[in-house]
């Protein structure tokens, strides 16, 4: 008898093991992150060069939903800095830095949110992350930061939605908006930034 895994729940089992995991029943320590000031004293410890892996995801465009793949290229090499209480990510291919602000928002709910859009739900959904964690993701740094970029003459706008699971890690959802050609294109992808 051969043992069939789906190629998305084994993707979706490898990035979970990748993620800190909370022994018995106490929540992780990156519950105790979503006080802003708790992160303010910490957050100069996550400067520094991480990877950065830009995971499987959907776009939508002309009526149509379309899976598409992890970035071939697999992570890559990304610099976080300290600006204003910020923090700010680039690498040398980005056309503007991505501000990183402390998000002041609900419970983040990705699954919903992809119902909502027409969408499949990301790879880790936010209640993955919560139960890994041990709490609520209201209750850990999240940041949230917004980009745009000029590719072949379409301007895409770019939102990250992170939270941050522990000094070494964060996970989140990237949804891109545009027009091109006259016709709304939208896409969402999960990210992980780890190092």
């Amino acid at each position: 008898m051969t043992l069939k895994i789906r190629p998305h729940l084994y993707a979706a089992s490898a990035a979970l093991c990748l993620l800190p995991v909370s022994l018995a029943a106490e929540p992780s320590p990156a519950c105790s992150y979503g006080d802003p000031a708790v992160f303010a004293e910490i957050s100069d410890g996550f400067v520094g060069e991480w990877q950065m892996h830009h995971q499987s995801g959907f776009f939508i465009a002309a009526g149509m939903t379309m899976p598409f793949g992890a970035d071939p290229d697999g992570p890559e090499t990304i610099t976080l800095f300290s600006m204003n209480g910020d923090l700010v990510v680039t690498h040398p291919q980005a056309q503007e830095p991505l501000v990183m602000t402390w998000a002041d928002e609900p419970v983040w709910k990705f699954q919903s949110e992809a119902d909502a859009d027409g969408v499949p739900e990301p790879l880790l959904s936010s209640s993955d992350i919560e139960n890994v964690m041990g709490c609520s993701n209201d209750r850990m740094a999240r940041l949230i930061g917004h980009s745009t970029a000029v590719v072949d003459g379409v301007k895409m706008e770019f939102t990250y939605r992170l939270m941050v699971t522990n000094k070494d890690g964060m996970y989140g959802i990237m949804h891109m908006s545009s027009v091109a050609h006259g016709i709304p294109v939208n896409a969402w992808r999960s990210v992980r930034l780890f190092r």
